[in-house]
């Protein structure tokens, strides 16, 4: 997966908070044909194609975060038990 730049890695979070596209335009003072342009570069660098999509691999990231979480509490518990 392709890095997202930072204006699309802003408006990869709002389009996730449920915000529009005209939303979007309006809170970062652009062009709703500008945010457009960026979800299409977002979907494709994310190989998705739609919102849900991009909600999906978020829970995935997430998941994958928790699961990361855990492993250390449970390496470092290992040393507190001991």
């Amino acid at each position: 997966m392709q890095k997202l730049t930072p204006r699309e890695n802003e408006i990869y979070n709002l389009l996730l908070q449920g915000l529009t596209y005209l939303e979007i335009a309006r809170q970062l003072i652009i062009e709703e044909c500008t945010v457009i342009t960026h979800v299409s570069h977002i979907y494709e660098k994310m190989e998705c194609h739609s919102r849900i999509g991009l909600m999906k691999r978020r829970i995935d990231e997430l998941e994958k975060e928790v699961n990361e979480m855990r492993d250390e509490i449970a390496y470092w518990r290992s040393f507190v038990r001991n």
